[in-house]
């Protein structure tokens, strides 16, 4: 009987019944053969090739060849999520425009995206499609379909391309004119178009290198980031493109070491060694135990100097870890010394039961807590502070500190380094922190704590770190020198009860926050000079700083929902905090070199001018709310800072509004001192009082809205405005 007979659209899958003797024989007798691994390896090996050719063959001219060529018709594009300089090297991308892969790499300009899943679209013409887009090609068999995304995706590109082009070509400027006795002679070409764009490769230097400058009290150099108030004053008053022959005749290292530093508290205001032996006598350790035993102030003096300190420093800048258990302490300690005498409370390793490193951290407090006291005069105000400073190191000498740190060292370093900045003496701050550093990193202090470590000394480790991390990041930003814990591994680990909810961070962990923006802004300096990726750069720590405010509790956004004077004076500091901060991260855009013919450099440097007058008003909120705003040396500098430079860049002549900011300003300088001799002045609130006061005697108002800076040689110059306010003209003589 015949088999059934398939319908002709299905013959093809009908198996052949036939098969041939030879056939039949190569499948029922197969043969064997035994070869050497060689052989047999290159015999398997060719045998694979020839069989997946084969398999190729048939799948393609075969009978499932019709098949085959439905599914592949059938099957979805695979879509490229990444871009395409990611998808060529094969390294993550995440698939923002520009991607951080991108512009890591430095070249944002060509991140684009390519969609292949787009099915191509219905040409309406030769020129265009559906969306109006235009499309290359002349025929409509032959044209491809261009989004108009992808074409501003190009344009993007070749601007990126133009700017490099125009960088590489002013470095090779900079070669030709410095090659002047290699041998080689300049191209006129060359030469021709050396003269079409004058060179900025001079403020390039002085942004990447900083200055240098000369302490008047001790001649040794000192050194300034580029990125500074001196430099960028520097940079702003001399590289003007006018009458250059009025900047030769001036002094310009004199003008920033003799005004400019001192004025804004960047030179020490005494040549004293901070931490004198008050004694200077070859005397026993007892002996100088019991001498320090005698300097302590009375009970009653010292509960005036611990309330101004919870009130004012440790609520501002938490230097003791645990104030709560450090007045515990503090009334035990009293106590006793109430009740026993001074022959038996002094041992070799402490004084009335309490170490001496313990006793340096009593003395550092009452350091800061007479410093805002009014109790005393200026001088003696100043002069208690020191000598309190000085015990404090003298119990941390007598304890071998440098052998034996222990917590309540650092915290006592902590807290008097405070107490010696706001003494106007930041050069030996920022020696001494690093001193600080070493000593909490040798405590393990910038690591995280085991789990089975006690809760609350995982904070009060935690506490430490970051109070040390809090001076160095303050000092560093000031002087724009490069933070020495700005790359510590435990740098963003944070103490357990600070580890709080988006929407719940109180003032300790938004300052937190801005200490580790302050570090990757220096960070971000010391990594790239490329104008056009610090633009960039800018934009996204701008959307940081955002965040620390979303972040934050209510009190910290809305003044109106603070109630206590706590609340209320941290607002406000921190507002200056930020807003400081915010100028330094926008500084490039006003500088002389800074691009202003784009969008973003633009609102960059309108973003840093918001910013400095933001600083100023909080200065006068804070001292609205306190009255002690004069003598926080951080807050007194970033308002002075802040000032001088809305006045140097002309900013109180084109805005009105600022110029009754900054005459508010010297408004309040001129209360504080009312009715007080000059001598019980600070020397930088002399200086920045006398300055403002030539401030308010400015030109009229601009009509223009260019932030366009003065040329040198007019009277109205930065360089001439620093000139009037610093070095008055003398009186003529009669």
């Amino acid at each position: 009987m015949d088999p059934p007979r398939l319908p002709d659209h299905l013959s093809m899958f009908q198996q052949p019944t036939d098969i041939s003797p030879q056939a039949q024989a190569s499948i029922t007798s197969p043969t064997l053969k035994v070869e050497n691994d060689a052989t047999t390896h290159s015999a398997s090996s060719s045998a694979a090739k020839k069989k997946r050719k084969r398999t190729s063959m048939d799948s393609t001219n075969g009978p499932f060849a019709e098949i085959d060529s439905i599914l592949s018709q059938k099957r979805k594009p695979r879509e490229k999520t990444a871009c395409h300089p990611c998808r060529k090297r094969k390294v993550g991308c995440d698939r923002k425009q520009p991607c951080q892969t991108c512009i890591e790499r430095r070249h944002p300009e060509v991140c684009i995206y390519e969609n292949t899943s787009d099915q191509p679209q219905t040409l309406l013409s030769p020129y265009y499609n559906s969306h109006g887009s235009p499309t290359i090609g002349g025929s409509t068999s032959d044209n491809v379909t261009v989004p108009r995304g992808y074409l501003d995706q190009l344009m993007m590109r070749i601007d990126g391309l133009e700017h490099s082009v125009r960088e590489l070509t002013s470095d090779i400027r900079a070669v030709l004119s410095n090659s002047t006795t290699n041998g080689f002679s300049k191209s006129p070409v060359m030469e021709s178009r050396m003269l079409d764009r004058p060179l900025e490769t001079e403020d390039a230097r002085r942004t990447r290198d900083g200055i240098h400058t000369n302490n008047p009290m001790t001649g040794q150099t000192v050194h300034l980031g580029g990125n500074s108030v001196p430099a960028l004053l520097m940079s702003l008053a001399k590289n003007q493109e006018t009458d250059m022959s009025y900047a030769d005749q001036i002094d310009w290292r004199e003008l920033v070491n003799g005004a400019i530093l001192p004025l804004l508290g960047l030179d020490n205001e005494s040549a004293t060694y901070p931490f004198i032996d008050l004694w200077s006598t070859p005397e026993g350790v007892l002996t100088k135990m019991q001498r320090l035993t005698e300097v302590l102030p009375s009970e009653a003096d010292c509960k005036i100097y611990f309330a101004n300190y919870i009130r004012i420093s440790q609520a501002v800048f938490p230097g003791v870890a645990d104030i709560k258990e450090f007045e515990e302490q503090l009334l035990a300690f009293y106590l006793r010394r109430a009740q026993e005498p001074l022959e038996t409370a002094i041992t070799e390793q402490s004084i009335y039961g309490k170490r001496l490193t313990w006793i340096a951290l009593l003395f550092a407090v009452l350091a800061s807590g007479c410093h805002f006291s009014d109790n005393l005069d200026r001088k003696g105000r100043e002069l208690t502070s020191k000598v309190f400073v000085c015990c404090s190191f003298e119990c941390l000498r007598l304890s071998n500190f440098l052998s034996n740190p222990n917590l309540e060292c650092i915290q006592a370093m902590v807290v008097f380094l405070n107490t010696l900045l706001n003494l106007y003496q930041a050069g030996v701050v920022w020696g001494m922190l690093g001193l600080t550093i070493r000593l909490a990193q040798s405590l393990g202090l910038h690591q995280r704590c085991s789990p089975n470590v006690p809760l609350a000394l995982q904070n009060k480790r935690a506490k430490i770190w970051w109070s040390v991390i809090w001076q160095d990041s303050l000092v560093s930003i000031t002087y724009d020198r490069a933070g020495t814990a700005m790359a510590l591994d435990g740098l963003l680990h944070l103490p357990p009860e600070y580890d709080l909810e988006p929407g719940q961070w109180n003032y300790e962990r938004c300052m937190y926050a801005l200490c580790t923006f302050n570090l990757n802004i220096l960070r971000d300096r010391q990594t790239s000079q490329d104008p056009h990726y610090l633009l960039i750069r800018m934009s996204e720590r701008e959307r940081e700083i955002e965040g620390i405010m979303a972040n934050a509790v209510d009190t910290m956004r809305d003044f109106s929902l603070c109630h206590t004077f706590k609340d209320r004076g941290q607002h406000y500091i921190f507002k200056l905090h930020k807003s400081y901060i915010c100028s330094e991260l926008c500084r490039p855009a006003i500088s002389p070199g800074a691009n202003k013919n784009s969008e973003l450099a633009r609102r960059m440097r309108q973003t840093c001018i918001t910013n400095l007058v933001a600083t100023v008003d909080a200065w006068i909120s804070v001292y609205n709310v306190s009255g002690m705003t004069h003598r926080s040396w951080p807050a007194m500098h970033r308002a002075l800072s802040c000032a001088l430079l809305l006045g140097v860049l002309k900013e109180v002549d084109r805005d009105p509004t600022t110029r009754q900011l900054l005459l508010e300003f010297l408004r309040v300088l001129e209360d504080v001192t009312r009715g007080i001799n000059m001598s019980e002045i600070m020397p930088p609130l002399q200086r920045s009082m006398l300055w403002l006061r030539k401030l308010s005697q400015s030109s009229p108002l601009s009509t223009s809205s260019s932030p366009a800076i003065p040329s040198l040689g007019s009277e109205d110059s930065p360089y001439a405005l620093i000139d009037r306010m610093m070095w008055p003209p003398s009186e003529p003589t009669p």
